[in-house]
């Protein structure tokens, strides 16, 4: 999330919150609560459109996007560029993101991306940001096919409009 949307959220909590020590301290009882409650809740709606269309307008600037799915334990780290995708594995409880070694990388990904492996770690380093919540992510190099993905080609790019 931008640090404008953050911002937004911060707002929005903080109002939330004052509204909430206004209501329990009695004070202005006479205020129209209703009309706050849908100004909060209209207030949310917005902060939520505003993040949607800013990630879309992300993803078309930048070109690509990262996103994690899995368990509680491990999942998936899926890159996608333009349609073209690959998958890294990753353990949640160690915060750890296994990226193969450069020989294994040129031998297991897709053609587009053999000989671009810096790039493409830089940007899920990038897009993962620095760990606002917890610890950051972790990045170990491997060649362990136990920790290593196989690659589907899924190139929705090359196939046209």
């Amino acid at each position: 999330m931008n640090t404008f949307v953050m911002w937004l959220v911060r707002v929005w909590c903080l109002l939330v919150a004052s509204g909430a020590a206004l209501r329990m301290s009695g004070f202005g009882s006479d205020l129209p609560w209703r009309t706050l409650g849908w100004g909060m809740v209209m207030i949310a709606l917005l902060v939520f459109i505003a993040s949607v269309a800013w990630e879309r307008h992300r993803r078309k600037r930048d070109g690509f996007f990262v996103y994690l799915r899995g368990g509680g334990e491990d999942g998936s780290l899926t890159y996608n560029e333009a349609g073209r995708t690959l998958e890294l594995y990753f353990r949640r409880s160690q915060r750890m993101i296994y990226v193969p070694t450069d020989a294994a990388w040129k031998s297991i990904m897709p053609t587009w991306a053999k000989d671009r492996k810096n790039e493409i770690v830089s940007r899920i380093r990038s897009q993962l940001g620095q760990g606002r919540f917890g610890r950051s992510w972790s990045y170990d190099e491997t060649d362990s096919m136990d920790l290593l993905m196989s690659q589907k080609v899924i190139d929705k790019g090359a196939m046209g409009p």
